[in-house]
């Protein structure tokens, strides 16, 4: 399973089950290996942050979020810092949410990108929204490993062991998010601060290296497992 939440739900639907292996997702190195923010971008990302949401647009309770966070958050943002975009990255919105969503300035719907990596690298702050949902987020973990600034809801960030304030943001309403990211852009010691612990983090709990050895120990114990049973001879037939 994937997080302790995943196992969680298992053994309540499951209440005799006693081999349930808890193993996180983990963070490809490419993530890791992007550029942190450098002081020097401060007043840019003042003028002209980049703010980016991505997921799964068929979902409703990915999408619908997305749609009441622009209209209202980031139309307050908008009137701070005028210069501000938000790109929305996520195939399979429907007409109504797409509508919604290229119906506002500084707001860029794109379906599909050939380089996820590069878009994340151009992102000041990533924001996820997502409503309900279990688990971690692959998306969420591969932020989190660029080292930037994260803003979430608690469902978008479950299952994963950040702590607010310190490698992510949890809110539970627009106005928290529209709080935490006019903070964000504002002080980039901040922004800096907690992307480097976010990216630490991932180091210190989903980097390939750490997923991929739990695999190993894994696998080592059912084959051992298997093989301390005693083999089964079928009784002669004749």
């Amino acid at each position: 399973m994937v997080s302790p939440v995943d196992a969680d739900y298992l053994m309540r639907r499951n209440p005799g089950a006693n081999n349930v292996e808890v193993i996180s997702l983990c963070a490809e190195p490419e993530f890791l290996g992007l550029p942190l923010e450098h002081p020097h971008c401060a007043d840019r990302i003042k003028r002209q942050a980049v703010i980016v949401t991505s997921g799964n647009l068929r979902e409703a309770y990915i999408a619908e979020p997305v749609v009441q966070f622009i209209k209202s958050g980031f139309t307050e943002i908008k009137s701070i810092w005028p210069d501000v975009s938000l790109i929305v990255i996520g195939a399979g919105a429907s007409k109504k949410y797409a509508r919604a969503m290229e119906a506002e300035s500084n707001v860029r719907l794109i379906p599909w990108v050939d380089n996820y990596v590069d878009a994340i690298r151009k992102a000041d702050i990533l924001i996820f929204l997502d409503k309900s949902g279990s688990g971690m987020k692959t998306r969420v973990i591969q932020a989190l490993a660029a080292g930037k600034p994260v803003v979430g809801t608690k469902t978008a960030l479950e299952g994963i062991k950040v702590t607010d304030g310190i490698d992510a943001f949890l809110c539970s309403s627009v106005g928290d998010i529209v709080q935490i990211i006019r903070r964000l852009i504002e002080d980039s010691e901040l922004r800096i601060k907690v992307g480097f612990s976010a990216r630490e983090l991932v180091k210190k709990y989903y980097e390939r290296s750490i997923i991929g050895e739990k695999w190993e120990l894994f696998y080592k114990r059912v084959v051992n497992g298997y093989k301390a049973k005693p083999v089964e001879t079928p009784g002669n037939m004749d």
